[in-house]
């Protein structure tokens, strides 16, 4: 979530279009929502009662697996569309930006590999 947050604000410096500032908010928005629904619930599927955390596991007294399993998918379909918005977001910046050709790849495979 951090390292989400982290490149949207990185992404909001450079980009010049209010829409594109609009994507990069709702974005890291959604994920910072999820993120934070997964780690609550990762932290109480078992019960408010952390001591007895281990003893409820054991006993199966959590959450059923097919939840755990949702939350888990949902954070990776979550974290996935995230980051394929921060790796499309440097080519739409850049496709029309007055620079060369090969100045464009270079900045372009940059700006990816940060989005990675």
């Amino acid at each position: 979530m951090t390292l989400k947050i982290s490149l949207g604000i990185f992404f909001a410096r450079i980009v010049v279009k209010p829409w594109q500032v609009g994507i990069i908010y709702v974005n890291v928005g959604f994920n910072v929502f999820s993120s934070a629904a997964s780690f609550f619930y990762c932290l109480f599927r078992c019960g408010p009662n952390l001591d007895n955390y281990v003893l409820q596991q054991v006993a199966d007294k959590c959450t059923p697996q097919t939840l755990d399993r949702f939350v888990a998918y949902q954070q990776a379909a979550v974290t996935t569309m995230t980051d394929l918005v921060f790796l499309i977001l440097p080519v739409v910046i850049l496709w029309n930006a007055n620079m060369t050709r090969q100045s464009k790849l270079s900045v372009g495979f940059i700006l990816c590999l940060a989005a990675l």
